[in-house]
């Protein structure tokens, strides 16, 4: 009955009791932010092609291009510090249990500077991942921005320019 508690690591266990909890529901968040973000998507798509078939064509190839582009460089970036964090929250749920259930020893054998450093020396990690992944997230919300902005503008400028002013005629 206790076997599972018996073969894991007390750190392991409030990891798994604190981080992957709020992964879980972050994992959630992005599949609803997904299915939104796709509606959305779907229906701005729909209102171009009423407005002009050729610019939605030019907008899906910009699109399509703008997702390579973002896959292949920037989400490379977002795993990779994704497992970083990962590793760095359980080693720091690890270390801060160790120190936590050690205590008396760590006391007696003066090993308090060590430990201190040990948890410090994770933390640093951990701010350092989360911060160089909150920075790769956020670029990808500015360069998607700036592509979106700029295909209504190009598109607009467009739209006018073929159709004389008239765009819904």
């Amino acid at each position: 009955q206790y076997s599972f508690f018996a073969n894991k690591k007390q750190g392991e266990l409030i990891y798994i009791g604190q981080g992957a909890v709020n992964d879980a529901s972050a994992a959630i968040g992005g599949g609803v932010d997904l299915i939104k973000n796709s509606l959305t998507s779907l229906f701005y798509l729909m209102f171009i092609f009423y407005l002009s078939f050729w610019l939605t064509i030019g907008l899906i190839i910009v699109g399509v291009l703008y997702t390579l582009l973002i896959k292949k460089y920037l989400f490379s970036k977002i795993y990779r510090n994704s497992n970083k964090i990962n590793n760095a929250y359980l080693e720091k749920s690890v270390i801060y249990q160790e120190l936590i259930s050690g205590i008396k020893t760590i006391f007696i054998t003066d090993s308090m500077v060590f430990f201190r450093n040990k948890y410090d020396l994770v933390v640093k990690k951990l701010l350092w991942a989360s911060t160089n992944l909150g920075t790769v997230n956020k670029l990808t919300i500015v360069v998607n921005d700036f592509v979106m902005f700029s295909m209504i503008a190009v598109g607009a400028i467009l739209l006018y320019a073929f159709t004389g002013g008239h765009f819904i005629a």
